[in-house]
């Protein structure tokens, strides 16, 4: 199981570029979808380090913002770093993943447990790792790899259990609202719902991702264990915010009632299953 994630910087975690501003300030390029598995993977109990050949305030910047235990600048042999923080932690080989992309991550790679690279690494790197992802550095690859771990290692399934749970928790407590109020809305962290009449009129689910699921003259909602269906005559999947989806399903709605497309009167039926987000 591996209980830590080494990661490098340029052409990894970022595109590799390097972009200076007007005053000769160097900038990086980094994807929130790389930062929010991190986050959410040290949850799990996965503990993350930075090593890089490069100096960069913007990386350390990074580094706090994600709350990343282990940051190493400036480094040229990298497996001096590796072995220090095995010694200090007490953790083996096989504990330890590492990503990297070109010719200067090989040999830390070779001692380490587990080994991910972005499409765009070098033929060497590649041809020397255990999962290669499907993006390039800078663009989710890191994303993909530490899913990868978290699937591999069975923590993948508990963390969108979870979440699911978390949202029929919620359906479940306001069709028991229902009961005392007719017309109510209610806003939760993840879900926002409209009644009217004792119907539900609208949802919207807003994940961690980005993506709000929205929908509109709803017939039928089943809760059961870590999923939920609806039925509902209107559904989208909007990027953005929940105010922007609202806008959006609302003009939806409105376009319905007096232009009855085809595309809005079938019936829907969506599975939400946070795993597939």
């Amino acid at each position: 199981m591996i209980k830590l994630v080494l990661l490098d910087v340029d052409g990894t975690l970022t595109d590799g570029g390097i972009y200076r501003g007007n005053n000769g300030e160097e900038l990086k390029r980094f994807n929130v979808k790389d930062g929010y598995v991190i986050v959410n993977a040290q949850k799990l109990g996965v503990e993350f380090g930075i090593i890089t050949g490069r100096k960069s305030e913007l990386v350390e910047i990074r580094a706090k913002e994600l709350k990343i235990k282990y940051l190493y600048q400036g480094i040229s042999e990298k497996t001096v770093i590796l072995e220090e923080i095995m010694q200090k932690t007490g953790l083996k080989k096989e504990e330890i993943a590492y990503m990297g992309d070109d010719l200067n991550d090989i040999l830390i790679m070779k001692q380490s447990g587990l080994i991910g690279a972005p499409k765009d690494a070098a033929n060497e790197v590649i041809q020397i790792a255990d999962f290669v992802s499907e993006k390039n550095g800078g663009s989710g690859a890191v994303r993909e790899f530490v899913e990868y771990i978290l699937k591999k290692d069975g923590k993948w399934e508990v963390k969108v259990s979870n979440k699911i749970n978390s949202i029929a928790k919620d359906l479940n407590y306001i069709i028991w609202i229902l009961s005392e109020y007719r017309n109510i809305k209610i806003n939760f962290e993840n879900a926002e719902i409209e009644f009217k009449n004792s119907k539900i009129i609208r949802l919207y689910f807003k994940f961690d991702t980005g993506a709000v699921y929205c929908f509109a003259e709803i017939e039928k909602i089943d809760v059961s264990g870590t999923s939920f269906e609806i039925s509902s005559s209107i559904s989208r999947r909007v990027s953005g915010t929940v105010e922007q989806a609202k806008k959006q399903l609302e003009k939806e709605t409105a376009i319905s009632y007096t232009e009855p497309l085809t595309m809005f009167r079938e019936t829907l039926i969506q599975k939400i299953n946070y795993g597939k987000e």
